[in-house]
């Protein structure tokens, strides 16, 4: 493959590199290979639109890239901005109902999977609801894109459109600092980290680890994070996020902690001989330079709690945030570690759980084919569960694997975890034996 004027072509990322190998493994949806951001115009001017989209296009490299193997090795390559490649499809869906309408649109063949090896990887679709309402949608492949670079794009386009329509200069130019960037600093890192960062989990989660090596994801993992999972919805009303954010504001941390803590004690309460390992994606921005980048950038934290039932609830949450930064600063995504050295850690996203209920008469097995623990392979879970922030409440999703837990199961665990907030928000001084007696009769449900 030539590097050519019209193309440049860089190394890829770790992330990257595995959510290739996925893409090429893996039937999933088109939901779960790619992330949607939602634009509602009043008195839309069209032509302003496209301007504002060929700006961003043109600002990050990421929305112009595709992939390509040379020489067995991943790559990422980058073409120049073409306003007919990155042309908008017009709908015009006046006089139907626009909710079914635009949804019909999405799962059709206009909203099918996108070819990894094939630019480009941003649609936009807009949608002409009425005479003066329209509703854009972009859809960009994961591979380039995190929920991250959704916020910045999202606050870009507005600032874009808004200034183009007071007459105001706006720059196209290239951010300074692209994805290619963040590929050269996590490669340098890589080469000089890596053995020690295997060492240091190795002892931390005390079991083998495998090398991390670029290699593909054998097409029978991650019912997780595939159309085969089964999901069950939970919400937090205003007053119980109110009480989750008091509690987590007094005990220095996030929300996040607080319910990965929630989450912690609820498995020791079913299963008090088990100790579930806990997984969370972390976004990789640790670094200021690399908060500005649209792109893949996703880390992992995997930590077994240790449950001590005589301290307070309060402390326990603190107990666990002093672990996170502790860990000596590394993360692992899957054939990538990395390093993160600030302890500002906001982690209100997925959660994976090693958890595999006593009821149901089988466990998981933990080790691969080789024998080793496949920490960083969603496989290993039963449950992954995310956690949806809104200014008037929580949701909370419960992903599940059927064939290892049924909807009823789940439905009594999720009740109990509501009980154990409400419990741990309202007494967070108890420990967890007092609050093990209190429950007691719930959890033998």
């Amino acid at each position: 493959m030539a590097q050519t004027d019209a193309q440049k072509i860089y190394d890829a990322t770790g992330e990257q590199i595995q959510s290739w190998h996925y893409h090429s493994c893996l039937e999933t949806g088109r939901r779960h290979q790619t992330i949607g951001l939602q634009v509602i115009l009043k008195d839309p001017e069209f032509s302003r639109v496209e301007a504002t989209l060929g700006i961003l296009v043109c600002r990050h490299e990421s929305l112009r890239t595709y992939f390509a193997m040379s020489d067995g090795i991943v790559k990422q390559c980058v073409v120049p901005y073409d306003k007919r490649l990155f042309a908008p499809q017009y709908y015009d869906i006046r006089g139907r109902d626009p909710e079914s309408a635009i949804a019909e649109i999405l799962d059709s063949p206009a909203g099918d999977l996108f070819t990894v090896d094939t630019p480009p990887l941003m649609r936009t679709l807009i949608f002409r609801v009425s005479e003066s309402l329209a509703s854009i949608h972009l859809i960009v492949h994961h591979i380039v894109f995190d929920l991250w670079s959704k916020k910045i794009l999202l606050n870009e386009l507005t600032e874009i459109y808004r200034s183009l329509g007071r007459g105001l200069p706006v720059s196209a130019d290239p951010h300074p600092i692209q994805l290619r960037d963040y590929a050269i600093w996590q490669k340098d890192w890589l080469r000089h980290n890596t053995k020690a960062a295997i060492l240091f989990w190795r002892s931390k989660l005390q079991q083998p680890m495998s090398q991390p090596v670029p290699g593909g994801v054998d097409a029978t993992l991650s019912v997780l994070n595939t159309v085969k999972a089964d999901r069950y919805l939970q919400f937090f009303d205003e007053p119980a996020f109110k009480a989750l954010r008091s509690l987590s504001a007094r005990a220095g941390t996030g929300v996040a902690t607080v319910l990965y803590a929630s989450l912690a004690i609820l498995f020791y309460l079913l299963e008090p001989e088990s100790r579930p390992l806990l997984a969370m994606p972390v976004a990789c921005r640790h670094y200021p330079w690399s908060r500005s980048i649209v792109g893949y950038l996703m880390g992992g934290l995997y930590l077994y709690p240790s449950i001590e039932k005589e301290l307070p609830l309060i402390e326990f949450i603190r107990t666990l945030f002093a672990e996170f930064l502790q860990s000596a600063g590394y993360l692992i995504y899957d054939h990538a570690i990395y390093e993160l050295n600030e302890p500002n850690l906001r982690c209100n996203c997925t959660i994976f759980v090693n958890y595999s209920d006593a009821n149901a008469g089988q466990r998981l097995e933990p080790k691969d084919a080789e024998g080793y623990y496949p920490v960083n392979e969603p496989a290993y879970y039963a449950l992954a569960w995310e956690t949806f922030e809104y200014e008037n409440g929580l949701q909370c999703s419960w992903k599940y694997n059927p064939a290892r837990l049924d909807a009823t199961r789940i439905g009594t665990i999720v009740s109990l975890h509501k009980t154990l907030v409400r419990q741990i928000c309202d007494q967070p001084e108890i420990s967890l034996s007092e609050l093990q007696r209190a429950i007691t009769p719930t959890v033998a449900v």
